[in-house]
């Protein structure tokens, strides 16, 4: 299978990409730095470039800003990027690739702070 982790170079998807290629499958590794395809998720066409040049059967979606210090100090870059950011990656991977698997990872952040 041929899978694109949007978001490899941080924690999770420096482990997940490795997992997946210790099980037998394709892995195009992006991020915005320090992977073997570099995007930006407030780029489209860089996006649709991704998707053309990769064509993966499924995307592992788990780019954004997840440092809650730069959010804190950005959060009106950080909610663009993690929000309109992913809705535009997500739309064009229905654009490109509509026939892929798209698996979104979310964390505790998205929901703030809690009543506890």
């Amino acid at each position: 299978m041929q899978i694109l982790v949007a978001g490899a170079a941080g924690f999770v998807g420096t482990i997940l990409s490795r997992e997946l290629e210790t099980r037998g499958h394709k892995v195009f590794r992006a991020d915005k730095a320090n992977a073997e395809y570099l995007f930006d998720l407030r780029d489209r066409s860089g996006m649709e470039k991704l998707l053309k040049n990769t064509s993966p059967d499924t995307v592992i979606f788990l780019a954004g800003i997840s440092n809650v210090a730069t959010a804190w100090e950005s959060p009106a870059e950080t909610f663009a990027i993690n929000t309109s950011g992913a809705l535009a990656f997500f739309e064009t991977c229905i654009a490109i690739t509509p026939k892929a698997k798209f698996i979104f990872a979310g964390s505790a952040g998205e929901y703030g702070r809690t009543c506890a």
